[in-house]
């Protein structure tokens, strides 16, 4: 009974559809596989009824307006990796997972380890299903190297900014990864920039939603002085701005950090990856 979410669920007064709609929500946010509709990490999001088959061979589960009345799933025109998702959880809904899910190994991610809090979701912080979605691709995209020897998710280095993710090229790691929504706010951006750029250890590649997002993101680095780029500011329509362009012009000013969008690292290959990694040096092929 202990065990039971179900039963914990009644504390918040959660019925039985509602729980069976927010287990298989929780899957997809640990990462778990859906059979050929993939996981967080390889595709987009699908349908929640998807999600809600694949995981019941039979049970009855609340409609995406039902929770969203119930402030478990957000309103609104929401998008993940800049497609339209009608089931995104609520901080609201990620809390009561965390508490009638605990003790469930299942919902526990197969990466955790002893330096991961907050099971059974294992969040960083705050962290909502955007934030998790770039970082779990981003994961799965740059893993599929050779020359990429481990991946660390979401570590505790001790230091006043940790990234999201490592890379490690068969010794120290070679670059860090860190995914920028737009609920991080402007501030966190440059704090976190400001701190790596001073290190300068190591490349930053800087995951974003979009091409827009990216540029919005340089050019309030650009506006506060903390980004000195050849040319100044980005202008024009930020969506007529390639990917590899702005890397262009990240490297002309002598910078070790790149730009990726979580939509191009889905879509992508391990020819596009490699390509990546090379152009923009974030890993030795020597």
């Amino acid at each position: 009974m202990a065990n039971n979410p179900h039963e914990r669920a009644k504390e918040y007064g959660l019925e039985a559809p509602e729980v069976n709609s927010l287990i298989p929500v929780a899957f997809w946010f640990v990462g778990r596989q859906f059979g050929k509709h993939g996981s967080i990490a390889t595709s987009y999001e699908p349908e929640l009824s998807t999600l809600v088959d694949y995981t019941f061979s039979e049970g009855k589960y609340a409609f995406v307006t039902r929770m969203q009345s119930r402030e478990l799933f957000k309103t609104g025109n929401h998008y993940v990796a800049g497609r339209r998702c009608n089931w995104a959880p609520t901080e609201t809904a990620l809390q009561i997972m965390n508490s009638i899910f605990g003790g469930l190994s299942q919902f526990v991610p197969s990466w955790a380890n002893d330096e991961h809090s907050g099971r059974p979701l294992c969040r960083d912080g705050g962290e909502h299903l955007h934030h998790r979605k770039g970082v779990l691709v981003a994961e799965n995209y740059f893993d599929q190297l050779e020359q990429i020897s481990h991946t660390r998710l979401y570590p505790n280095l001790g230091q006043q900014v940790n990234p999201d993710l490592l890379l490690g090229n068969y010794g120290d790691y070679a670059a860090r990864v860190e995914v920028i929504t737009r609920h991080n706010g402007y501030e966190t951006w440059r704090k976190k920039f400001a701190f790596w750029d001073n290190i300068d250890d190591a490349p930053t590649v800087w995951v974003c939603e979009s091409r827009e997002h990216i540029v919005q993101m340089l050019n309030n680095l650009v506006k506060h002085e903390i980004l000195e780029l050849d040319g100044g500011r980005f202008g024009g329509d930020p969506s007529n701005w390639s990917q590899k362009r702005i890397n262009n012009r990240l490297r002309r000013s002598g910078h070790s950090d790149s730009v990726i969008t979580i939509p191009s690292m889905l879509e992508g290959d391990i020819v596009r990856t490699l390509e990546f990694v090379k152009d923009n040096n974030i890993i030795s092929f020597s």
